[in-house]
């Protein structure tokens, strides 16, 4: 099995939705038996919390349901995945510390880097939390389904 860890700061918003998104597909396509994933965040500031309550009701409005409790990155995750996702740039630096092993590296990758809307492939994934607005939650829900699309598209095609 492959597996795919995303990360963000607090790990109740963006990557727990990834996480989310990314297990929903698998089970549309029927490829729960070949991947698995989880999400973390790269600080312990909600260590143990539920995703945040505006994330979750966006994603349930698509039919996604979130179940996971917040943990922070550790280096022994860099050893456990296979791949590992990124939100923004300060995450993928704060990853990278974690590591201590160029050869681990290869493993991290920004999570709009397969997504087709992106201008680049190091556009981030806005931060939600503090814009308050249902609206911005729907744009993180969007950007995180288009992104994990084409990220599985890849994993399928072994590009990953």
């Amino acid at each position: 099995m492959k597996s795919v860890m995303f990360v963000c700061l607090g790990n109740i918003c963006r990557s727990p939705v990834g996480e989310a998104v990314f297990r929903h597909l698998l089970k549309e396509r029927g490829l729960e038996h070949k991947y698995t994933c989880d999400s973390s965040g790269t600080s312990a500031f909600h260590a143990g919390a539920e995703p945040d309550p505006r994330m979750g009701m966006t994603a349930e409005k698509h039919g996604i349901p979130m179940d996971h409790s917040a943990q922070q990155f550790t280096k022994s995750h860099y050893e456990d995945f296979d791949v590992i996702m990124a939100m923004d740039q300060s995450n993928y630096q704060n990853i990278i510390k974690v590591s201590q092993n160029h050869k681990l590296r290869p493993k991290v990758h920004m999570l709009r880097e397969f997504d087709p809307q992106a201008a680049s492939a190091d556009a981030e994934v806005p931060d939600p939390y503090y814009k308050g607005g249902l609206e911005a939650f729907e744009e993180v829900y969007e950007i995180v389904h288009r992104s994990c699309n084409k990220l599985l598209d890849e994993l399928e095609a072994g590009n990953l």
